[in-house]
């Protein structure tokens, strides 16, 4: 009864580890499955923040923007994570880029 319970115990745990690996690869998926043209105001849904955390806050950084390199996602990734690490956990209602000193995007001589 206690070899069942331990390979039951085993087996579990496999299991919970393929899932969160899972869950973490995902991530990339995500990103690559969004159109393109969101991108600029867009933030990953909250199901996702704690993979966000962990490329900001964890040795995986490296790891799991290599695997968003291998998907094509990795200039994805880092917004996202960036956008993350600032606080900014929403879409902003607007982004506004002033270039040039009269914020007309020419310079004048």
């Amino acid at each position: 009864m206690l070899k069942l319970f331990s390979r039951s115990l085993g087996c579990i745990g496999i299991a919970l580890v393929f899932v969160l690996i899972m869950y973490v690869a995902s991530y990339a998926l995500f990103l690559k499955s969004a159109p393109d043209a969101i991108y600029v105001y867009y933030r990953a849904p909250t199901f996702y923040r704690p993979v966000e955390w962990m490329i900001v806050k964890t040795p995986l950084q490296s790891m799991l923007l290599r695997w968003s390199e291998c998907l094509g996602v990795r200039g994805r990734t880092e917004m996202q994570s960036y956008y993350f690490a600032q606080g900014i956990l929403d879409p902003p209602e607007e982004i506004h880029i002033n270039f040039g000193p009269d914020g007309d995007g020419l310079i004048h001589e």
